[in-house]
């Protein structure tokens, strides 16, 4: 069974792990062409150096993943095609004790089980609070991403709330 592997943002520790084969995964550019990086500490603002593509044309990379920003793509675009970004497998992407959001479910993660499922410290779904459950999901690390600062809060509220009414509930 292969692993699918999700795009994401370039991120120079990762790309070193890949590179080393510490973890799976592999770095493109965001238009899908191969890249091997062959230097990660060139001198200079574009230190990283790769051979991009099928004719393995030499290019230089900020530590960002852009490229020569004056040859790719001037200021306001964010998204050039050269750009490099990793492709990695989905459990990769979060660690343990992230708060993570799927639909309409913040939990903090424990344990990336499976393609369809997690265990979690915390899960928060309709107003209510379960610890210690595993999650199900057919698509669930499709739509998964980290909770937003406000998506946080209403997890901890509740957990805060929850606890609150177990107090007085022992009374």
């Amino acid at each position: 069974m292969s692993t699918q592997l999700i795009k994401v943002d370039f991120n120079i520790e990762l790309a070193k792990k890949i590179s080393a084969g510490e973890i799976s995964g592999k770095i493109t550019t965001r238009d899908g062409q191969d890249v091997e990086i062959i230097k990660f500490n060139k001198k200079g603002d574009y230190p990283i150096v790769a051979l991009v593509g099928k004719d393995e044309t030499i290019r230089c990379y900020s530590t960002n993943g852009d490229w020569d920003m004056k040859y790719n793509h001037g200021a306001g675009n964010n998204y050039a095609p050269l750009d490099l970004v990793l492709q990695i497998p989905q459990r990769e992407r979060f660690k343990q004790g992230d708060i993570i959001k799927v639909d309409k479910i913040i939990f903090i993660l424990e344990e990336y089980k499976s393609s369809t499922s997690a265990s979690c410290y915390v899960i928060f779904q309709s107003g209510t609070v379960y610890y210690s459950e595993t999650l199900y999901s057919v698509h669930l690390w499709d739509k998964a991403r980290l909770a937003t600062d406000e998506e946080k809060i209403s997890l901890f509220e509740a957990m805060a709330f929850q606890g609150s009414q177990c107090e007085e509930d022992e009374e």
